[in-house]
C-alpha cells in the first residue's frame, strides 16, 4: 500500500458522551516498519482489531499461546487481557485498525476531567470504572474467541475502513454515538469473512453485500447482481453451505446489528426502526421478534 495513504489516515481517536456514558471510538493506518517488540504483555483497556496488510509477525496471548500473523490477518486485541506482539523488522509491516470503548456513567464533577484525558489513561485506572471486557462483549457480542482471524486483505474491508476514517475525522461530537453502529459493522465484515475462509469466495462476497449495509431495502437479487452467478446458483450455495436464503441470511444479519446497537444503549427501538428503514417501530418490533425471539424491549 502507497505510504501516502498510510500518513494520511494517522491513528485519531475521539472520546463523546451519550446518556451519561463516555464512549470511544479509534482508527488509523500505521506503519511499523523496523520496529520489533509491538506489544509486550500490554493490556488494552478497550477493543482494538487490527487488520495486517503487510509483513510478518508473532502474537502470543495471556496463556503463552503463540501464532505467527502476516498478511490478511486480523489481530484481536480483547480488553484487559495480556498479549504480546513481536514483528520481524524486515518485514515493512502495515496495519489498520479500529477500536471502540465505553465506561460507566460519569458524573458532572468527573465529566471536563475524563473528557479531557486520553480515554485509555483515564479507564486503566480502573478508579469506579465498571469492568471494560463485559462491556465491549455488550457491544462487539458475536466476536469469535480466536484472537488471530484470518479474514485476508479483502479490499472491502480496507475501503470501508477507510470510509470509517474518514468519517470519524470528520463529525462533530454530537454525530460520534451514530458512528458506532459502523465500527461494530466493520468488525462483523471481519468476523464473517473469517468464518466464509478461502478468498475469492462468491458466498464470501454476497454475504458482505448483503451485510454491508443494514440499512439498503433494495431487492436481495438486485444487490447480488455483481457476483457472476445465478441467482438460482447464489441460492444453492447459501442453501448448502449456511443453511438458509439470501434473503433469511440478509435479515437475520440485520437483526444481529441491531442487537448489538440495542446493547449499546445508545439508541431508542424508534431511532433504530427508522435507521433500518422501517417505516414505523411497530413493523421493526414485529420482525425483530420473528427473529430473535423476544421484542427489543425484552431484549435490553
Amino acid at each position: 500500500m502507497h505510504r501516502g495513504i498510510l500518513d494520511a489516515r494517522r491513528p485519531v481517536y475521539r472520546t463523546f458522551e451519550h446518556n451519561d456514558l463516555l464512549g470511544m471510538l479509534c482508527a488509523g493506518a500505521v506503519s511499523k516498519a523496523g520496529i520489533v517488540d509491538d506489544t509486550t504483555n500490554r493490556r488494552y483497556p478497550f477493543y482494538c482489531l487490527v487488520l495486517v496488510l503487510k509483513g510478518r509477525g508473532r502474537y502470543t496471548d495471556d496463556r503463552g499461546e503463540r501464532i505467527d500473523v502476516g498478511p490478511g490477518d486480523a489481530i484481536q486485541r480483547l480488553p484487559d487481557r495480556a498479549h504480546s506482539l513481536s514483528i520481524d523488522p524486515d518485514s515493512d509491516w502495515h496495519e489498520l485498525f479500529c477500536g471502540i470503548g465505553r465506561a460507566r456513567p460519569v458524573s458532572p464533577l468527573e465529566r471536563h476531567k475524563v473528557l479531557a484525558t486520553r480515554y485509555w489513561n483515564a479507564v486503566a485506572s480502573r478508579d469506579g470504572f465498571e469492568e471494560l471486557e463485559s462491556l465491549i462483549r455488550r457491544l462487539v457480542p458475536f466476536a469469535p474467541e480466536s484472537p488471530v482471524l484470518h479474514p485476508s486483505a479483502q479490499t472491502v474491508l480496507i475501503d470501508r475502513l477507510f470510509e470509517l476514517y474518514d468519517e470519524l475525522s470528520a463529525a462533530a461530537d454530537s454525530e460520534l454515538r451514530f458512528l458506532q453502529a459502523d465500527a461494530l459493522a466493520w468488525f462483523d465484515t471481519v468476523y464473517r469473512y473469517d468464518e466464509l475462509g478461502t478468498d475469492h469466495d462468491p458466498l464470501r462476497h454476497a454475504c458482505y453485500l448483503l451485510a454491508h449495509d443494514p440499512t439498503d431495502r433494495s431487492a436481495v437479487e438486485e444487490v447480488l447482481a455483481p457476483i457472476p452467478l445465478s441467482y438460482s446458483r447464489l441460492r444453492q450455495l447459501f442453501r448448502e453451505r449456511m443453511g438458509l436464503s439470501p434473503g433469511q441470511y440478509r435479515l437475520k444479519r440485520r437483526m444481529e446489528e441491531a442487537c448489538a446497537i440495542l446493547s449499546s444503549n445508545s439508541y431508542s427501538v424508534k431511532e433504530i426502526a427508522f435507521r433500518f428503514g422501517y417505516c414505523d417501530p411497530g413493523s421493526f418490533s414485529r420482525q425483530f421478534k420473528d427473529v430473535v425471539g423476544c421484542s427489543p424491549s425484552e431484549f435490553v
